[in-house]
Formats: structure tokens, C-alpha cells, sequence
């Protein structure tokens, strides 16, 4: 039962629609035929309510369910009617395999009906809006590329997830040659790789998931043993290491070759700093 309170309001369907028109039969009766929800069919009838046809796509959303459609692309849809945001939603199967429940997505252009049934000032009210922030669906398991498409189009900017406790655990089984990983913290780290490749800024990741106690568990930091890890820590100025690099001979650490060449020698990595260590001279 829904406490009543100012502007409260529960969302009752957030599913695949379709709209509807009479029509006249032979009997005189009055029916109803009903056409799968599309932009063409809104338009077919003289739908006069906000929809964005075409927009970036701004956002990867790990999650088709009721919950966010109902809950996070609605406020897209809003911001883009009231703000201009100018953003579409492509939606993830979080773990795959359903790639016909994808595709009914595409065939009726991503949109939706979105019933919000509550009380405001007290009063009884039900809000219905045609959701059009969605763009497409992909299951990841044959959409793998396209996905890492989305990670490749510079005008990302976020990651919605609600993939429940299920789909945020780790699996130390899953691989980087993976496509995709089973596990949702694999692919969305391989996302976020894709991204770093192209050199591209980073994005707003915005979890939704509901884990009892997250965040209190403790996890166990072991080291990894990569000398990368361990020549970073001391350029960041919390050790000191020497390591076998690369680099101009400039210090003239082998005497008798000239400055400008690139030796094989021993550095000292201290913070913001890389130091050759004198080597000698070449053999004659």
C-alpha cells in the first residue's frame, strides 16, 4: 500500500507496448487493432506527446530490466524534453544469450510505455509517458563488438548498471581474450580498456545495484609481483628502486658513446625522477 505523501509515486509497467486505434467492422461494433509501438505508428495516429527520434548515444546502461527502464532512462527522457540533454540509451543485456528479446526492442524503435501510478498533494494520480531515450538493445554474446563500438565513440560520457548480485561478483575464471566474459566486472573492465586505447576521457559509472552491506566487506590486497606496479609506486615517490631500462645515454653513463644514444643500463626510479646509474665504458 503506497504511504501518502507529496509526489510520491510507484511505476507500474516499464515493458514493451503498443498502441492502439479503433476501427470500424462490417457490424457497426467498435474495434481495436493494435499496432506494435514505433515511431511511425505514433505518428500514423497523431501522437502529439515529446519523443527524440535521433540523438548520441551518451550512455551504456548494463541492464534492460523494468527497474531501470522505469527508473533512470525515464529521468534521461525528461532531462532530454526539459533540458536539451539530447542523449539516447543503449541498453545491455548484462549477461546475454536473448538476443530475440533485444531485437523487439529494435523493432519498435526502442520505445516503451511507462505507467506511474501514486499520490500527489494527497491526491490520486497516474502518469503515462511513451519513454523514447532507448536507442537499441545488445546482447552481449553476439553483439560483443558492438559493444566495444560504444566504447570507442568519443561522445560517451556515462555507464548505468543494475546487474544484481549475481552479475556484479567476480569470476577469476574470465579472460582478457574473452568476448565477452561471463562476469559483468570482466566486461565492463574490457569496455573501459577499449576506451583507454583510443585515448578518450574517462566516464561517469553510476551503479545502481542494491547489495546488502556493499562496500563493508574487506578484500585482500595482495601484491602481483609486475615490476610495473612496483616502478610506478616509486615514481610516485613511495619507494626508490633500481630497474634495467631503456634510455638516452644523456648522463653519459657509458663514457665513451654518444649522448644522444639509447643504452640498455641500470636507472634509479625515485619520485618524478629516473636517474642512470654510471655504467663504464664500452670494450674497446
Amino acid at each position: 500500500m503506497l504511504q501518502e505523501r507529496p509526489a510520491l509515486f510507484r511505476p507500474l509497467i516499464a515493458r514493451p507496448a503498443f498502441a492502439a486505434g479503433p476501427i470500424s467492422s462490417s457490424d457497426k461494433k467498435e474495434k481495436y487493432i493494435r499496432d506494435r509501438l514505433s515511431f511511425a505508428t505514433l505518428e500514423k495516429q497523431g501522437y502529439t506527446g515529446y519523443l527524440l527520434k535521433d540523438a548520441p548515444e551518451k550512455i551504456v546502461q548494463f541492464g534492460e530490466g523494468n527497474f531501470l527502464r522505469a527508473f533512470a532512462d525515464n529521468f534521461v527522457d525528461l532531462m532530454n524534453e526539459k533540458a536539451d540533454f539530447n542523449a539516447k540509451v543503449v541498453l545491455v543485456q548484462p549477461r546475454g544469450g536473448h538476443p530475440e528479446a533485444a531485437d523487439r526492442f529494435g523493432e519498435q524503435d526502442g520505445l516503451y510505455t511507462l505507467i506511474l501510478r501514486g499520490r500527489e498533494n494527497g491526491e490520486p494520480v497516474e502518469n503515462t509517458r511513451i519513454i523514447s531515450a532507448a536507442s537499441r538493445c545488445l546482447d552481449p554474446k553476439r553483439d560483443w563488438e558492438k559493444l566495444l563500438d560504444c566504447a570507442r565513440n568519443p561522445e560517451l560520457r556515462f555507464v548505468i548498471s543494475n546487474t544484481t548480485e549475481a552479475g556484479i561478483a567476480f569470476d577469476p575464471a574470465c579472460k582478457a581474450e574473452d568476448t565477452p566474459p561471463s562476469a559483468f566486472p570482466a566486461k565492463l573492465t574490457l569496455f573501459l580498456h577499449e576506451r583507454w586505447k583510443k585515448g578518450f576521457k574517462g566516464i561517469i559509472i553510476l551503479s545502481c545495484e542494491l547489495i546488502d552491506h556493499n562496500g563493508q566487506e574487506d578484500l585482500p590486497l595482495q601484491p602481483t609481483g609486475e615490476e610495473g606496479i612496483l616502478l610506478i609506486r616509486a615514481l610516485c615517490g613511495l619507494d626508490r628502486l633500481v630497474s634495467n631500462v631503456n634510455i638516452p645515454n644523456s648522463a653519459l653513463q657509458i663514457p665513451n658513446l654518444p649522448a644522444h644514444t639509447v643504452v640498455e643500463t641500470n636507472a634509479l626510479f625515485e619520485k618524478d625522477a629516473v636517474r642512470p646509474v654510471f655504467a663504464g665504458a664500452m670494450p674497446e
